[in-house]
């Protein structure tokens, strides 16, 4: 190796390499690195800086921002680098396992997503929207752990009673095919439709229903954190693309008895790419053999039930196939 190619890789210059060639003793390392740090922070002020971050959990911008240190940002993140305390941003496909860790540790039907879908905003729609032959909104309930979905609809508008309907006629559901709702756990988002006034002191309607009626358990994510509901927006994505994109009705019991259709097929016939199974396989493999009228849950227009006791519809029983024993 010549003195120009030692100089390269150990990027230094030719007359060091010399240096180091008449004195074998020379240590180029040591020599390299500074002998004094004149500016180097006391121990007691570095203990401080990550006694603050502990404390608050903030990082180099906030503690300088809101600490009493006059240290510069770059100083704070290499004390806080040197004790391990840097939170590294995880990559993508690393919160992706994290998520399936967490998914394969749930059991079947005990942790479903709630959600609401706009349908005004599909091409295909509009024209049927406005003309009253297709609904507004999409209500939206799916297991995490098997991807059993559950869906209705409202025609005009979305309230929070109408979510209580969807929602306690799913629950209903489940308990006539024998699944004991103490287990189950709703979450939603911090959506109108679902807490009404996100203020309230009292607590919420739909909490109550859940709660009280059938002895589950309601929960709401962070506020602005849809991708803690991405199994359910998930299912928005690929049902825009596979049914509404797609579908042409020109009645309003055209197009309950397509997404029926739709929903059963989803439930029990297509598979997902990731798991190369149907929902109802997943269900099989976690030990619930449920009927197939498990997946024919009703597509019901929850805006235009006037009230839950004077409706047949919610009579029990009243809306399943005859194959189901009451």
């Amino acid at each position: 190796m010549t003195i120009s190619m030692a100089a390269d890789s150990l990027m230094c210059s030719r007359k060091t390499i010399r240096k180091l060639l008449i004195d074998e003793n020379l240590d180029y390392e040591s020599k390299k690195a500074p002998h004094s740090y004149p500016h180097k922070l006391e121990k007691n002020v570095e203990d401080a800086i990550v006694a603050y971050h502990k404390k608050h959990g903030y990082g180099p911008d906030m503690i300088k921002l809101n600490g009493p240190f006059d240290h510069s940002t770059s100083t704070i993140y290499r004390i806080l680098n040197d004790h391990n305390l840097v939170n590294k941003r995880k990559r993508r496909y690393k919160k992706s396992l994290l998520v399936r860790k967490h998914r394969k540790k749930l059991k079947a039907f005990e942790k479903w997503q709630l959600d609401t879908k706009y349908l005004t905003d599909i091409p295909n729609l509009v024209g049927p929207i406005y003309q009253g032959i297709v609904p507004k909104y999409e209500y939206t309930l799916r297991d995490m752990a098997t991807g059993t979905t559950f869906i209705g609809y409202g025609l005009r508008e979305r309230s929070v009673k109408d979510s209580c309907s969807f929602i306690a006629l799913s629950l209903y559901h489940m308990q006539l095919h024998g699944l004991d709702t103490h287990y189950v756990t709703i979450q939603s988002d911090n959506g109108s439709e679902f807490l009404g006034n996100i203020d309230k002191k009292d607590r919420y309607e739909i909490e109550k229903v859940i709660e009280d009626k059938f002895n589950a358990t309601f929960r709401t994510i962070p506020i602005r954190r849809p991708r803690f509901n991405s199994h359910v927006e998930s299912f928005h994505g690929r049902v825009e693309y596979e049914s509404y994109d797609r579908i042409s009705i020109r009645r309003l019991n055209s197009f309950s008895k397509k997404m029926a259709n739709f929903m059963f097929n989803w439930n029990t016939v297509r598979k997902s790419l990731k798991y190369k199974k149907t929902p109802e396989k997943i269900a099989c493999e976690y030990g619930y053999q449920m009927k197939k009228c498990f997946y024919k849950f009703p597509i019901l227009f929850y805006d235009t039930i006037t009230s839950a006791e004077s409706n047949p519809i919610f009579s029990p029983g009243h809306y399943l196939p005859d194959e189901v024993n009451v």
